[in-house]
């Protein structure tokens, strides 16, 4: 099976950048099939640490967030503080990834080297 990796930021910035482009990849890909399979609007906005954008949409962006801005419902909104407090409730441990089927297969260095 796959080794279980700490969900922290990795220290060495080739690993870094080549986890960001595998993961960036891998979430496109699971946005399209949630879009596809459920037939659902998906869109995503990524910042990566040099501030470059990124975005996925599964229709035209703007048509999407006037759909996001005439919402009038209560969204379900996620954070990473929501991901490390349901870990801790659940027993698991903050290295636990078990929703990562498309997890890449880099050296993810998280010391200096």
């Amino acid at each position: 099976g796959r080794r279980k990796i700490i969900i922290e930021k990795i220290t060495n910035e080739r690993h870094r950048q080549v986890t960001f482009m595998k993961r960036k990849n891998g979430l496109i890909k699971k946005a399209t099939e949630l879009g596809v399979l459920c037939d659902c609007d998906v869109g995503l906005l990524i910042f990566s640490n040099n501030r470059k954008l990124y975005l996925y949409s599964s229709k035209d962006i703007n048509e999407l967030l006037v759909q996001y801005t005439e919402y009038t419902g209560m969204p379900e909104v996620r954070t990473n503080e929501d991901y490390f407090r349901d870990a801790a409730k659940k027993g698991k441990s903050k290295d636990d990834d078990d929703d990562d089927d498309d997890d890449d297969d880099v050296d993810d260095d998280h010391g200096g080297g």
